[in-house]
C-alpha cells in the first residue's frame, strides 16, 4: 500500500513539473512573437493620424494670381448714371483691381454722386482712391465748384499709400497719374492709372516719358489707362512695362473709333513689369455701357 501511494506521489510531482515547463515555454514564445512584432516596420505608417503617405508629400508652393482691368466709364453717361451697370461689369470679370477713367465726383451731370465711393459700395470692393484732374466748372453747386473730374482706382485689397501727380499738359486739359500701393498677401503692388491727352502726339509722348520715370522706380508695377494713342507703337515709350495689348495681341477697346474718326481703337491698356507673367487677356465687348470696352488681363505674380 505504501509502495502504491509512493507511485501516486511521484506521478503527481511529474505532472506538476510538466505543467510548469509548458507555461514557461508559452510565455517565451509569446515574448519572442511580441519582440518580432515590435521589430516589424509597417508598410504605410500614419503617425497615428490616419494620413499614411499623405504626410510625406511636399506641399506645392502657392501661386498668387491677379485679375486687372482698365475701364473708361464716360462718367456713367451711357448708362444714365446707373452705376450698378458699371459695377456689374467689374464684378462679372472678378477683377481684383481696376483703373477707371473719366470719373466724376459731386458733379451736377452725374447727380452729385461720389462715383468711386458708390462703385465701392456696389461692387463690395472696400478700397478706392480718386485722383482729381480738373474742376468741371459751370454752374456753382452745393460743393462750390460744379464737381470734380479725374480717374479712380478700385481694389479688393488694402491701399496703403496714395498720391496724384500732375502730368505735363502744355495748356491743354490737365492730366494726372494716380498711384497707390496695394498689399496683396506678401506682395506690395504699385498700381498706376492715367488718362492721357488726345490733342497732340508730342504732349502725349511727354506724358508717357513722365510715367516711365515714375514706374521705373518700383518693382511689381502695374499701369492701366486710356492712353489715346494713335498707334500701339506709342506704348514703347514706357520702356519699363509691357502692354497686354500690343502689335501681336491688339485689343480693341474704343468701339467708336471709326465714327470719331481715330486711327485705332486699341487705346486702352493694362501694362506690367517683369515681376508678372501674363496668363490671359481680353475685352468685355458684348455690351456698350461706355464708348470704351473694359480691357482686362490676368497675371501670375512671380
Amino acid at each position: 500500500m505504501k509502495k502504491f501511494l509512493s507511485l501516486i506521489l511521484v506521478f503527481a510531482m511529474l505532472f506538476a513539473m510538466a505543467l510548469f515547463v509548458g507555461c514557461d515555454n508559452n510565455e517565451l514564445d509569446n515574448g519572442e512573437q511580441d519582440q518580432d512584432n515590435e521589430n516589424e516596420t509597417p508598410e504605410n505608417p500614419d503617425n497615428g493620424n490616419g494620413d499614411g503617405d499623405e504626410n510625406n508629400k511636399q506641399e506645392e508652393p502657392k501661386v498668387l494670381k491677379l485679375r486687372i482691368g482698365s475701364y473708361n466709364i464716360a462718367n456713367g453717361s451711357r448708362v444714365s448714371h446707373n452705376l450698378k451697370k458699371i459695377a456689374d461689369d467689374i464684378k462679372e470679370l472678378d477683377l481684383d483691381i481696376v483703373g477707371l477713367q473719366e470719373v466724376d465726383r459731386f458733379a451736377t451731370r452725374s447727380q452729385y454722386l461720389d462715383t468711386m465711393k458708390r462703385l465701392s459700395e456696389l461692387t463690395g470692393y472696400k478700397y478706392y482712391y480718386f485722383s482729381k484732374a480738373i474742376d468741371i466748372g459751370g454752374n456753382p453747386s452745393a460743393y462750390g465748384q460744379d464737381g470734380e473730374y479725374g480717374t479712380g482706382i478700385l481694389s479688393k485689397y488694402p491701399i496703403t499709400f496714395e498720391e496724384t501727380t500732375q502730368l505735363p499738359s502744355a495748356g491743354f486739359e490737365q492730366r494726372v497719374l494716380g498711384h497707390v500701393a496695394i498689399q496683396v498677401e506678401d506682395a506690395e503692388i504699385h498700381f498706376f492709372n492715367a488718362h492721357l491727352t488726345y490733342n497732340t502726339l508730342d504732349v502725349r509722348k511727354t506724358q508717357m516719358e513722365k510715367i516711365e520715370e515714375m514706374v521705373a522706380e518700383y518693382d511689381y508695377a502695374l499701369l492701366t489707362g486710356d492712353f489715346n494713342v494713335q498707334s500701339l507703337e506709342e506704348f514703347l515709350t514706357i520702356e519699363s512695362l509691357t502692354g497686354a495689348s500690343n502689335e501681336q495681341n491688339p485689343l480693341l477697346t474704343y468701339h467708336e473709333w471709326k465714327q470719331d474718326p481715330w486711327p485705332t481703337g486699341c487705346i486702352d491698356n493694362v501694362m506690367y513689369s517683369n515681376d508678372f507673367v501674363l496668363l490671359d487677356s481680353g475685352v468685355q465687348d458684348d455690351r456698350k455701357h461706355s464708348d470704351h470696352h473694359l480691357v482686362w488681363a490676368e497675371f501670375e505674380v512671380k
